[in-house]
């Protein structure tokens, strides 16, 4: 099923980093990760493992190229913490404090702005979803270290071990 949140412009604009955990049981189909706004969106973007292959990808079409692709396979029923930066000139993937994908980027000038929600474990609009689990996401302004402890400029942060502990806008 997954979650959908109403969005905010400042989770759909560079420079942002977002980060989870999550656990992929394995890679029949897409499992979609996070996503912002839906794929009619040039600010879209979704952080998902590839179809068959199990590898971390990003998709933003209003970016060229418009995916950041990773060899490294996250579907293997482990828990794994997951980043993205993204920056308007660059996306960088992390896995488990490694970098696994850094990808030089253009925004499209002029970019066509839907905006939409967020979705946790599924696309804002569509049935592509995600099979195991995801838990402790944080999207901070800016391009930090991915998963350092320190609290700084968070724009959004979800534990979904237990959701009365949900906090947006920290």
């Amino acid at each position: 099923g997954g979650m959908i949140i109403e969005g905010e412009s400042e989770w759909r604009e560079p420079p942002i980093t977002v980060e989870c955990r999550v656990r992929l049981e394995d890679a029949r189909g897409f499992n979609i990760l996070i996503a912002s706004d839906t794929k009619s969106s040039n600010a879209h973007w979704e952080i998902f493992s590839m179809n068959g292959s199990g590898q971390l990808t990003a998709y933003l079409p209003g970016a060229n190229p418009n995916h950041v692709r990773s060899e490294k396979v996250i579907t293997d029923n482990q828990w794994h913490q997951v980043a993205m930066q993204y920056a308007s000139d660059q996306v960088t993937l992390w896995v488990d404090e490694e970098k696994v994908a850094e990808q030089t980027i253009a925004l499209k000038p002029n970019r066509h702005i839907v905006p939409g929600g967020l979705a946790f474990g599924r696309l804002v609009k569509g049935s592509i979803g995600l099979r195991g689990a995801i838990d402790e996401v944080r999207i901070r302004k800016g391009i930090h270290p991915p998963f350092e402890a320190k609290e700084s400029k968070v724009l959004g942060k979800w534990d979904f071990e237990d959701l009365s502990k949900l906090q947006v806008k920290a």
